[in-house]
């Protein structure tokens, strides 16, 4: 009997271990009006090739399950980063571009992607 307890109990914190690690990878973002609060300051273009990252929207904090998908969250507490937009790409740490389509999001440049670790 003890194995088997000792088995669910590695079990139950395989299963949070992994939770928690598609919420440290995962981009749920809180946007702020003030720059100086923000983690991450972004400016949004229309140009897919100008991107750093591609961003597709998702209604709910489960649907995050790879780079570029992002929740806005409504409270700060629930996001993993406060970001700020900015009207010049010269103010920004991160460039985005939204995109319609689930398949297109994703880095565009893996090496911003130190800002959301």
């Amino acid at each position: 009997m003890y194995p088997f307890r000792h088995i669910k109990f590695w079990l139950l914190v395989l299963c949070c271990w992994g939770s928690c690690a598609l919420i440290l990878q995962a981009q749920a973002v809180f946007v702020t009006p003030y720059p100086q609060e923000a983690d991450i300051r972004v400016f949004v273009t229309n140009n897919q090739f100008q991107a750093d990252l591609v961003v597709f929207k998702v209604p709910f904090i489960t649907d995050i399950t790879q780079p570029g998908y992002w929740y806005f969250a409504e409270y700060e507490f629930d996001a993993q980063r406060k970001i700020c937009f900015v009207k010049n790409v010269y103010e920004a740490h991160l460039i985005i571009y939204y995109t319609k389509h689930r398949v297109e999001a994703g880095w565009r440049r893996p090496d911003k992607s130190y800002l959301f670790r």
